[in-house]
């Protein structure tokens, strides 16, 4: 084959490793766009593929690949406005049975319009550091130095993208995906040049202006239960991540997830109330037809539920504001009745805040991910 068809055949199998993100343009736009994309990807092929390359020095060989890296990566999470260092993807770089000096990686970036710098590290070491901004999505050509990025031979080595975000500009931009994808490797070993290109994509994050972290305060009761009709079940510790503040108003609520243990249900309702650490009470909950021996119950605290309470939680952006959760447990006076609340991760709509008044916005299964649960209390 000569050096021409073998170049041809190179910049084809790219092609059609791109052609899908040129076929997710959405319906109705322009043709004459369309090229315009189409023209870019060519640019970007005929720098990474030279046409004077040799048929044996070209061949992978499967000398270089490059895979998601599962073990430690971040995994899909919400990107707060105005931060840096936020972990978005972790790779590995493998090599065959050659050492291979990585000379060029190339990433494609969704939202790259809310990130404002992404970092390279390797083993807590900054490799590379680029800027990125501009429409989205955004492909970029990183070339590297002899000896910066080497991989041993039969080895592999992991690199991590951290980023860096613009301010929120506006509430539309909430909710934004976000991700980082690896599409292109080439390096060099002793005796050829090496390749892999193909889409690695990371993990799907979404930017927010804020969002609320909760945690467990360290005041949550544990141990023994002493039943009355104000039971303290829980303290959580909630953290506005981002640069504006997290809000929660008359249609945002938190649902509480009450795993119960009775050995005699003598009543078919339980009564919750949710205050601030002022003691202001920030709305309730009358769970009625409880069925006997119904172990988890759902309690869905609405802000400003009950009548003459504040009904409004304020955590000022990168501060913290804390909630009590009291329960009448006088149902739960035999020996061995227990008690439990946890912040459950199976639905987004578990959670709904807002940021500066606006909202609401639902991702529990993120920010309640593993589950957060609090000390159980027994009889």
């Amino acid at each position: 084959m000569s050096n021409i068809d073998r170049s041809n055949v190179l910049r084809y199998c790219a092609i059609q490793q791109l052609q899908p993100y040129v076929d997710s343009i959405e319906e109705g736009f322009p043709v004459f766009k369309k090229l315009a994309v189409l023209v870019a990807i060519l640019a970007v092929l005929a720098v990474m593929l030279p046409a004077s390359t040799a048929m044996g020095a070209g061949t992978r060989a499967r000398s270089l690949s490059m895979e998601r890296d599962f073990r430690a990566e971040s995994v899909s999470s919400l990107v707060p406005a105005g931060y840096m260092n936020i972990p978005l993807a972790s790779f590995i770089l493998s090599a065959g049975n050659e050492n291979v000096a990585v000379t060029m990686l190339v990433f494609r970036v969704v939202g790259s319009e809310h990130i404002a710098k992404l970092s390279i590290y390797h083993a807590g070491n900054l490799i590379k550091e680029f800027a990125v901004g501009g429409s989205s999505p955004q492909v970029i050509k990183l070339n590297f130095e002899d000896g910066v990025l080497s991989v041993p031979a039969g080895s592999f080595k992991a690199i991590t993208v951290l980023g860096e975000t613009y301010p929120m500009v506006s509430p539309l931009d909430n909710e934004v995906p976000i991700e980082v994808s690896l599409i292109g490797a080439m390096g060099t070993t002793p005796s050829q040049r090496v390749w892999d290109f193909h889409a690695v994509p990371g993990p799907t994050h979404r930017y927010f202006g804020s969002y609320p972290r909760f945690t467990i305060n360290s005041a949550t009761p544990s141990g023994t239960l002493t039943p009355s009709s104000n039971t303290l079940l829980a303290v959580f510790d909630i953290t506005a991540v981002g640069t504006q503040s997290v809000t929660f108003q008359e249609l945002d609520y938190v649902t509480f997830w009450i795993t119960r243990s009775i050995s005699k249900q003598t009543k078919t309702h339980m009564g919750f109330v949710l205050r601030d650490e002022y003691g202001i009470r920030l709305g309730d909950k009358l769970l009625v037809g409880i069925r006997e021996n119904e172990a988890d119950l759902a309690v869905e605290i609405y802000f400003g539920s009950s009548f003459g309470s504040f009904g409004e939680l304020v955590v000022p952006a990168q501060q913290t504001r804390r909630i009590y959760l009291y329960g009448d447990t006088t149902d739960l006076d035999d020996l061995g009745d227990a008690i439990q609340v946890r912040l459950d991760d199976s639905s987004p709509g578990n959670l709904a805040w807002g940021i500066n008044g606006i909202g609401p916005y639902h991702r529990a299964d993120v920010i309640f991910r593993g589950d957060i649960v609090a000390g159980a209390l027994q009889r």
